[in-house]
């Protein structure tokens, strides 16, 4: 439908009206008549970009793609061939006089008197796609924020709930761009209470605190880390890291009325959080995209191998460290955004998880309730109000938010955690110190809070270990058939057993010279280095004499050349079968990962000369022994019980 079609009506009204009066444009387009009669004007006119004052905002351009913020303030994506004249009217939405009085289309009705009979649909196209081209190229996912929390540099911290953003000066705004982001309109999320409503956050919060701890946590401060969670994820977009909480627990443990479907957790973040269960990656994709909301997991699968739920779980992995997240896009182009959300897990069980993961997860587990006791009664409306006082209070005291974090921060360092597991238990922890005192903790107070966190007790930290550390103990691990009678033993067993060095509890030792051959056929060996005149030399173990041997194992090498160490095989059926099925796996003829892990442990190197392991002739990888095994002290190894040392 044309202009002509589309408007007819109002211009045969306003040709009724020129004669009685009605709206007319004055001093129009200058026009003349050609020799044909037809009105032509005598200025070409110039194609100008939007003025401030448009409702719509072009943002930039990308490849075939061009960027608006409508007249709703929603962030448009559009394919420039798109930008028809249907498509316009939705994105000036009720501003379409705006486009009437821009671009008219015009009617002389006499001397120097037009009337409007529509909008130029091809000037407005190519104004709005040239106020894009000139804004330049512009990614979404560089410079869009979403619903949640953000940092500003100049305004502290923002809160974006849907219809407006909040600012820690207390001050408002609509939805558009502050700074150099973008923070487009989007459905209603939960916003701060106001000043003249909010209660005093302390004793709600530590109301709260007492009611996550009825129910019956295994450790005494996993309600406070959880408590720590939900305030941290009020602020999420604006921290370093998002710390993930994993809540488990057998039925009868009250796990779904706390995380689940009008469960206290989705009481105090109602339409702040994104609640599902069993759910999908790309299903998150889609509804997380440029927010740093909350989610909450339940009742997620914990069989090994469930690509579903690996792919969830290295989403919310992405998510803790604000990492881009790629997915596909219609046409096969590719859409990608940065993972903001801080994600809460629940189930009965937990899937199989990597170290890397373990490490990033508060674990709370939770046993039945005492035959005494009920499930907590929640009222929702309170628990609701309670989490928008703890918003307000992460807003307007953004400021002081550094120092708590730091005070936690360094004092799980001094208290032996890593920096990651610092970053992670020192948010939880100083998150939920944040709405429970005003002030921040000394030392004494933090060690009566959490003294008894330390990582050698906890089990979100015993997984922590460098993936070459992981990478030797799984090779350590593995059992190797010892051809007698069916006995297998595994690799660390016959390591020991090569040096002599068997434990008491080895009832039936094998010769140091079968450990040697029995680990060879698996790819490994064990290796004495030395230095012979003027160069490195390897010798087997049975190529030393015992007392020497004791020697080298006795003393602290301190990760130098010489020494005792356990050889790898960088190729060969029997290290490719040691190693398959793991994240080591590698295949014929390549540089695998287990080469690369096993070359970054400690005092690890790569052999200067070659050596037979087995059948092969190679140049191993060297690894200290004591990196490899617990090796026994001279005292505690059984004194030739399996063997006798002239049967070599």
């Amino acid at each position: 439908m044309n202009d002509d079609d589309t408007f007819r009506h109002v211009a045969d009204a306003l040709d009724d009206q020129v004669n009685g009066g009605g709206p007319v444009v004055q001093n129009g387009p200058s026009f003349r008549a050609d020799g044909d009669g037809n009105l032509v004007s005598t200025q070409l006119p110039k194609v100008k970009g939007l003025p401030p004052e448009a409702p719509v905002r072009p943002l930039g351009t990308l490849g075939n793609r061009v960027f608006f913020l409508d007249a709703h303030s929603q962030l448009r994506e559009l394919g420039a061939k798109d930008l028809n004249r249907t498509m316009i009217l939705h994105l000036f939405g009720d501003e379409t006089s705006w486009l009437y009085e821009t671009w008219p289309t015009m009617k002389k009705v006499k001397d120097d008197l037009y009337i409007i009979t529509g909008w130029d649909g091809t000037k407005a196209q190519e104004a709005l796609m040239r106020s894009c081209s000139r804004r330049g190229l512009w990614r979404p996912e560089q410079n869009v924020r979403g619903r949640g929390s953000w940092a500003d540099e100049k305004r502290g911290l923002v809160v974006h709930s849907g219809g407006r953003l909040h600012f820690s000066d207390g001050s408002t705004e609509r939805p558009g761009v502050v700074g150099e982001y973008v923070y487009p309109a989007a459905d209603r999320a939960t916003a701060p209470l106001e000043d003249d409503e909010a209660p005093d956050v302390f004793n709600g919060s530590r109301e709260l605190l007492k009611l996550l701890e009825t129910w019956n946590f295994q450790r005494p401060f996993d309600a406070r880390l959880l408590l720590g969670w939900i305030v941290s994820s009020y602020m999420a977009g604006a921290l370093k890291v998002r710390p993930l909480a994993w809540v488990t627990g057998d039925k009868g443990t009250g796990k779904s009325s706390l995380v689940g479907q009008d469960g206290l957790i989705h009481a105090i973040f109602g339409k702040s959080i994104l609640l599902t269960a069993n759910t999908t990656a790309a299903g998150l994709y889609q509804k997380i995209e440029y927010d740093s909301l909350p989610v909450a997991i339940d009742e997620i699968e914990a069989k090994r191998g469930n690509q579903k739920t690996e792919a969830v779980i290295e989403l919310a992995r992405q998510a803790y460290s604000g990492g881009m997240v790629l997915r596909g896009g219609a046409d096969h182009d590719g859409k990608q955004f940065k993972a903001m959300c801080p994600v809460l897990f629940g189930s009965i069980l937990i899937p199989p998880l990597m170290p890397q993961d373990v490490s990033r997860l508060a674990l709370l587990n939770l046993e039945p309730f005492p035959p005494e006791a009920r499930e907590p009664k929640i009222d929702k409306a309170h628990m609701a109000k309670i989490g928008r006082a703890i918003l307000r209070h992460v807003l307007r005291r953004w400021k002081d938010w550094p120092a708590r974090l730091e005070a936690w921060h360094t004092f799980l360092q001094e208290l032996g955690h890593s920096a990651r597991a610092a970053d992670q238990f020192g948010t939880l922890l100083a998150a939920a110190d944040f709405v429970l005192s005003d002030v921040v903790p000394n030392k004494e107070r933090m060690t009566a809070i959490a003294g008894d966190m330390k990582p050698t007790t906890l089990a979100e930290t015993q997984a922590e270990g460098t993936n070459a550390s992981r990478c030797v103990n799984y090779a350590m691990s593995r059992p190797i058939p010892a051809m007698r009678g069916g006995e297998t033993l595994t690799a660390a067993e016959l390591v020991v057993c090569a040096v002599r060095r068997y434990g008491g509890e080895m009832d039936n030792p094998i010769k140091p010279l079968d450990a040697v051959r029995y680990l060879e056929r698996a790819g490994l060996s064990v290796m004495v280095q030395k230095i012979d005149g003027d160069r490195l030399r390897l010798y087997k173990p049975h190529r030393v004499s015992p007392i020497e041997l004791t020697e080298w194992l006795d003393q602290p090498n301190d990760h130098e050349a010489e020494g005792v160490f356990v050889a790898f095989a960088p190729d060969g059926d029997g290290i490719l079968e040691l190693f398959r099925g793991s994240d080591w796996e590698g295949v014929p003829g390549a540089h695998n990962p287990y080469t690369q892990a096993l070359g970054r442990a400690p005092g690890a190197r790569k052999s200067d000369g070659t050596v037979r392991i087995g059948s092969r002739t190679c140049k191993p990888i060297l690894v200290p022994i004591r990196e490899c095994v617990d090796v026994p002290s001279e005292a505690e190894a059984v004194n030739g019980k399996g063997y006798n040392d002239n049967d070599e």
